[in-house]
């Protein structure tokens, strides 16, 4: 269950100010291409559902592309399709359809247990390994496509237009279109637009020195393909989009100098009288960065401003301006870090930039926020690499990002525990809302390291829809070296009351008195307001009693209103001999009592009920009795807050001794004469706190600077008495501390006032001045 794992609604009395949100009321917030959206922001929104419930996976092999989520409304459908690249030694495109049907049964089976769930469609796009770039779709008219490049340089164009039967249109070389352009590998998205009703998509290389523009690729009397050369290793950031332009970062290995160009397509695109786009000029406006530029950019169209990271953890904000200049607005150097890669996040206010390792510790990776303009919010560590660019989710009342970690790999991340259990895998979560406090990770233990340089753990990116309004349908999809995890976001709700102790208003509970409690489990949001009445689940309840509200707890046995002891875990009682009671839940606004029975107990002034559901509870910490009795969490929730309710009961204590001391004089001042000494003293005054009608012996016990002396007395109800005092002697200045216990022959109720201690200040008088004449001498008339 380790998988499923809660996101809390965050409401915070500040946080970022939010961009214009991604949600598209006819479609909802889809993932188009990398980044998301062409401007690459990474921020998702959702109608208020903060849980994550296990949906489905394809463990087809590996890929390191963005999944795209569209809504079905494209296509006159609800629900969504699914689509990612990758494969075993090939490169795959496969669909999914994700609807309201597959929703009644996320939740029921961890990853783990899960079957995979082939696609509906494969497309094997022919080449020779699992390709790096993400798909990009695309409308063109009535048309639509999804694009996508490969490692042998082929640019792919499959048409979705018929979604339930998509065809591959285009696979080929640049060669195929203009036979002086050599195939490059291509690594990142291609961004796909128009210029002038021509379609151009721009591609970038991972292992050549130039970006490739194919113009109408789809119009055999019109293509093209148009070689822009630079001054650099490699090309392999994903294309910007900015201001009738694009940016691409340029390569020069990760210890030099990297650089941005710019280019505006009025600036170097012109169309022949064939119609047929023509590169007729290279201008481009070229600015510096302080290390190698292999990350991608998030875009402000608005602002024309691109944001960007470079390899050694400088980060910068470029404007492009309408004549085709770019100017560098600011630059922040995070210092500690060895490597950043992948790309930024973007919202209103901040800048999130994943930190690949830390510096001398590898390992280590996380998240640096800065703002727009360029000042630091915060840094964030992590228990290991992270291998994902951030995702910014925003939801109803709350924002939270994230960001996939690697996991362990022996001699190249270490195997030190993190902060990921054993340092598996892991999507690391941060609170937006506030401060970006840490909070649970969702743990993949199904991704155990693969010893991999590249593309171990969760190494894909990290997907997020919400396509109908209310978050009818919202999922999360993850890519990494196994396939395709799918979650989906629902909301669920439970509430814990104690409506009853058993103890009568205003009065204490009687020591060795049994009384009996009523608590009360309430569904507050349900999975079946969004899927009508289809779902239903189990959650784990308790009932605990914890003894003065410190110690163990222990577990109470749960009734029914007709005395019958509730359901539990068969198997868990078989084999541990504990008891894990189980609740049936299924629409919002029901609720269930239960009753137990506890008894009042001796030598304490209060002690406290608990119940609880669905939450892991008690803390581990505290024992429980019989072992293992914890609630446990079945089902992921939106708020845990209301799952712990807990009532203090006062109980009639038998007998509350309290002590009290104060100096008998202090400070004390001593002569300045070499003998001169004085006697000292700490008052002890002993009382009884409780009503009990008992009288009891009382053991006084106080230690100083002289060692023990004891006292003992006799105190009945309500009496109060002095003891001692205590004496000692003094000839030196200092503080003298003396310490006192007081027990009763019984036991006592709040042990925490039976000690107390006390501080006499001594100050010895300084010898007077004596004369020049005759040092050291020294007179006094007295008498």
């Amino acid at each position: 269950m380790s998988i499923l794992v809660l996101l809390f609604y965050l409401i915070g009395v500040s946080g970022p100010v939010w961009a214009k949100a991604s949600y598209d009321p006819n479609y909802g917030t889809e993932v188009k291409t990398f980044g998301f959206t062409d401007e690459r922001n990474r921020e998702s929104f959702s109608y208020g559902n903060a849980a994550f419930w296990p949906l489905m996976k394809d463990e087809f092999g590996k890929s390191f592309s963005q999944p795209l989520i569209l809504s079905g409304k494209r296509w006159g459908r609800d629900g969504a399709y699914l689509v990612a690249a990758g494969g075993p030694g090939t490169t795959w495109l496969m669909f999914w359809k994700l609807d309201i049907d597959k929703l009644k049964d996320a939740g029921k089976k961890g990853f783990t247990q899960m079957a995979n769930t082939p696609p509906y469609a494969t497309l094997d796009l022919h080449d020779k390994g699992t390709t790096y770039s993400d798909p990009t779709y695309f409308e063109d008219g009535n048309r639509k496509y999804i694009y996508i490049g490969l490692k042998n340089g082929n640019l792919a164009i499959v048409d979705v237009t018929d979604i339930n039967n998509p065809q591959v249109v285009f696979n080929s070389p640049p060669s195929i279109i203009d036979p002086s352009i050599s195939a490059t590998d291509i690594t990142s998205a291609p961004y796909v637009t128009t210029w002038n009703g021509h379609t151009v998509a721009v591609t970038a290389s991972g292992n050549r020195p130039w970006v490739l523009l194919w113009t109408d690729p789809l119009d055999t009397s019109k293509r093209n393909v148009l070689k822009l050369s630079v001054k650099a290793i490699r090309t392999s950031s994903t294309p910007g989009p900015l201001n009738g332009g694009f940016l691409v970062g340029c390569d020069n290995g990760l210890d030099n100098e990297g650089y941005i160009v710019y280019y505006k397509f009025d600036n170097i695109l012109g169309t022949d009288g064939n119609g047929r786009v023509y590169l007729k000029s290279s201008d481009f406006s070229r600015l510096p960065t302080r290390s190698s530029a292999v990350a991608s950019f998030a875009v402000d169209p608005d602002e024309g401003a691109a944001y960007y990271n470079d390899s050694r953890a400088n980060v910068y904000k470029f404007l492009a301006f309408p004549d085709g200049t770019l100017e560098e607005a600011w630059h922040y150097y995070f210092p500690g870090v060895t490597f950043t890669h992948r790309s930024p996040a973007l919202t209103g206010s901040n800048v999130y930039v994943p930190i690949g390792t830390r510096k001398d510790l590898d390992g280590q990776g996380g998240l640096l926020v800065v703002d727009r303009n360029g000042n630091e919010v915060k840094r964030v560590y992590f228990g290991s690499k992270v291998g994902t660019a951030p995702v910014v989710w925003r939801y109803q009342n709350g924002a939270t990002v994230m960001v996939g970690t690697q996991g362990s790999r022996p001699g190249i991340e270490g195997t030190a525990p993190g902060e990921t259990p054993n340092q598996a895998p892991a999507i690391a979560l941060l609170d937006a809302m506030n401060g970006y406090n840490k909070y649970g990770a969702i743990t993949m233990e199904e991704l155990r390291p693969t010893g991999e340089a590249f593309g171990t753990g969760i190494s894909g990116q990290i997907s997020m829809g919400s396509l109908e309004r209310e978050a009818r349908f919202s999922v999360m999809a993850l890519t990494h070296s196994n396939g395709i995890y799918v979650w989906a976001m629902l909301p669920f709700d439970m509430k814990a009351e104690i409506v009853d102790t058993g103890v009568p208003a205003g009065e204490k509970a009687e020591p060795g008195h049994k009384y009996t409690a009523k608590v009360k489990f309430t569904v507050t949001r349900s999975p079946n307001d969004i899927l009508g009445g289809d779902w239903e689940g189990w959650v784990s309840i308790g009932a605990f009693h914890q003894v003065g509200g410190q110690g163990p707890f222990y577990q109470a046995a749960l009734k029914d209103a007709s005395g019958n002891e509730l359901m539990y875990e068969q198997d868990a009682y078989g084999l541990e001999g504990v008891k894990r009671y189980l609740a049936e839940v299924k629409n919002t606004g029901d609720s269930f009592e239960a009753t137990f029975d506890w008894t009042a107990p001796n030598g304490v002034s209060e002690t406290v009920l608990a119940a609880a559901v669905n939450v892991d509870y008690p803390p581990l910490d505290p024992g429980v009795s019989p072992a293992n009795t914890r609630v446990n969490n079945y089902v992921p929730e939106i708020n845990y807050g209301d799952n712990v309710a807990t009532a203090k009961v006062p109980v009639r204590a038998n007998c509350d001794v309290a002590v009290e001391m104060w100096p008998v004089q202090s400070p004390i001042r001593l002569s300045w004469l070499p003998n001169s000494m004085a006697i000292a003293g700490a008052n002890i005054r002993i009382k009884r706190v409780d009503d009990s009608p008992s009288t009891v012996k009382v053991t006084v016990t106080a230690d100083g600077p002289e060692g023990r002396q004891t006292f003992t007395e006799t105190l009945g109800p309500g009496e109060t008495k002095l003891v001692g005092p205590y004496h000692f002697t003094v000839r030196n200045s200092g503080t003298y501390t003396v310490r006192a216990e007081a027990w009763p022959d019984v036991p006592d109720a709040n042990p925490a006032n039976n000690k107390a201690s006390t501080t006499i200040e001594v100050i010895k008088t300084p010898a007077p001045p004596t004369g020049p004449k005759e040092p050291g001498i020294h007179g006094e008339l007295v008498g």
